[in-house]
């Protein structure tokens, strides 16, 4: 008895849905391997984070947590997020931030699925997030292209709202609908108090879109037309501003949005360094991205739907040049020492583009696959296969696909971002020296105390207290702050310890307010003067020291 269309269809979408979450379930328990005991991160964007979440919780929100008298810098969302879960949890910080990447950041596939499928369809919607979840990260770091990572950075978190956003935009401008545009809007200003990056790329892939559109009304001379497009962006604008008010409030409203320290915007590293760039090339060559190159070619041969079309264009186009802009923003700052505007670092938008390698994926084995049957089917005997012919089409699809996962996990399984993460974070648990000190620190001194220190102790473990410093390291610095003027003054105030000079160093401890200082024990010997502004020892374990200024109290 032939089966019908209809009923296949409902089945076969279940299974394709089935699939997934099996795929879903063999990465969660990959990610749950690597970080479910884990009670440090991995490195020092974690200590960051963690100084916010501690900053917060001492009832510091809107304050910069390493810099007295200075105020929010970093989009809040995610460590809003992460403060509510050790209220409810009562959980210790450090562990809620090695540990909660393993659940939050399901929401990435998850909505990058439905997305694929909100777009194109099942089967091209499974193929792309088996790609996304396995292939097409290969072996580079969670951070630095999309994928599902155990990892809780930042931009592995809310690189969600990204693809619900695109699902929005389309939503919008295919209904031209106020309702949507207002909702998108108020999505905007959500990704702007979790990341920049890509919350930039929804906005200029709306002016992609939207300047099209405009062009085309002012040349058929559409007044009314016009209008509405300038009443949507309009309303879209008002209700980002309205959604993202807190954070805009501290980084427009205190600091103008002038950015001194470029370090926050100029890192690069690795592969992402300029004169690497052969090295990311070879790094991302590989058999799916081959499909995806496919995929990208038949998309723009074959695709019918202009809006999509659109959208899609506009976040290649848009992602790939800004990931070339900031790349050269960095080097032409340091060749020729002129200064042109930055926004994040290069990576975060090579970042989208791996998202994109793995929707082209999706639509390129789709359509190889579609062709592949044409191929074959003809030479079974159509008068046995006839009423299964559709049945096994629906059916081989997932299996293929799921087949090809195990085949590929013996590799998948070992990736960095699972193999090296873990061992970094358990040998930074491990050195409970430091790890000791943290703990102190957290416990006995006030959030509002600032603490003088060698540079590689600025990250891991005072950081990460949320307590104040004269200066931290660069890369984590308040870009709107001068970098270089506050460590300029922490190593005049060091060397005034060990030299009483310079003499002008000596007003800096009072400017600063620095009461206590924190130095390694084989250190202390070479600052010889050092009891003349700290006399009284707090703490003291093999490795570390805490002095304190007797005349200020706190």
């Amino acid at each position: 008895m032939r089966i019908k269309l209809k009923e296949l269809k409902t089945k076969h979408k279940s299974f394709y849905i089935a699939t997934f979450i099996l795929l879903l379930l063999i990465a969660f328990f990959q990610c749950y391997k690597t970080a479910h005991d884990l009670t440090w991160t991995v490195e020092e964007d974690f200590d960051r984070d963690q100084s916010f979440v501690q900053g917060t919780l001492d009832g510091n929100f809107g304050k910069d947590p390493s810099y007295r008298g200075e105020f929010l810098w970093y989009n809040p969302l995610l460590f809003l997020v992460e403060t509510a879960i050790v209220k409810i949890t009562h959980l210790p910080v450090n562990i809620v931030l090695a540990r909660a990447g393993i659940y939050l950041n399901l929401l990435a596939p998850l909505v990058f699925a439905f997305m694929c499928y909100f777009l194109f369809n099942f089967r091209t919607a499974l193929a792309a997030a088996t790609s996304f979840i396995f292939f097409s990260t290969g072996n580079l770091w969670g951070w630095s292209a999309a994928t599902y990572s155990p990892w809780l950075y930042p931009v592995c978190f809310m690189q969600f709202i990204f693809y619900l956003n695109i699902v929005l935009c389309y939503k919008a401008f295919s209904t031209q609908k106020y309702f949507w545009f207002l909702v998108l809007g108020v999505s905007l200003g959500i990704s702007f108090l979790g990341h920049t990056a890509p919350t930039m790329l929804i906005i200029l892939i709306m002016l992609f879109i939207q300047l099209q559109n405009i062009f085309k009304a002012f040349r058929q001379k559409e007044n009314l037309l016009i209008k509405k497009y300038f009443l949507h962006g309009i309303l879209t604008f008002v209700l980002f501003i309205v959604t993202c008010f807190p954070f805009l409030f501290f980084i427009i409203g205190k600091y103008k949005l002038h950015m001194i320290n470029r370090m926050a915007f100029e890192l690069t590293q690795g592969h992402f360094n300029w004169f690497n760039f052969h090295d990311l090339f070879a790094a991302n060559l590989s058999l799916s991205a081959i499909v995806a190159f496919i995929g990208l070619i038949i998309f723009y041969k074959n695709f019918s739907d202009i809006l999509i079309r659109k959208i899609i264009s506009g976040w290649f186009y848009i992602s790939i040049s800004l990931f070339f802009y900031s790349t050269a923003v960095g080097v032409i700052h340091a060749k020729y020492n002129i200064c042109l505007p930055g926004f994040v670092p290069s990576f975060h938008f090579f970042f989208y583009l791996k998202a994109l390698q793995s929707l082209f994926f999706g639509y390129g084995f789709a359509w190889m696959f579609k062709k592949t049957l044409e191929l074959i089917l003809p030479f079974f005997n159509k008068n046995y296969f006839s009423p299964f012919s559709n049945k096994f089409v629906f059916i081989s699809y997932p299996l293929l696909l799921l087949l090809i996962v195990i085949l590929y996990l013996p590799v998948y399984s070992k990736r960095a971002d699972f193999v090296k993460n873990r061992v970094i974070a358990i040998a930074k648990a491990n050195d409970k020296d430091k790890v000791g000190l943290y703990e102190w620190i957290v416990k006995n001194l006030p959030p509002e105390v600032v603490i003088l220190c060698p540079q590689n102790l600025t990250l891991f473990p005072v950081l990460a207290t949320g307590r104040k410093m004269v200066s931290t390291n660069a890369t984590f610095s308040n870009p709107y702050i001068d970098f270089a003027e506050r460590e300029n003054d922490r190593m005049q105030m060091l060397q005034y310890l060990k030299t009483l000079t310079p003499d002008s160093a000596n007003y800096l401890f009072e400017k600063y307010g620095a009461t206590i200082l924190l130095m390694q024990n084989d250190s202390i010997s070479f600052y010889k003067y050092l009891p003349s502004q700290f006399d009284t020892k707090l703490f003291q374990n093999q490795t570390y020291s805490i002095f304190q200024n007797s005349r200020h109290q706190f």
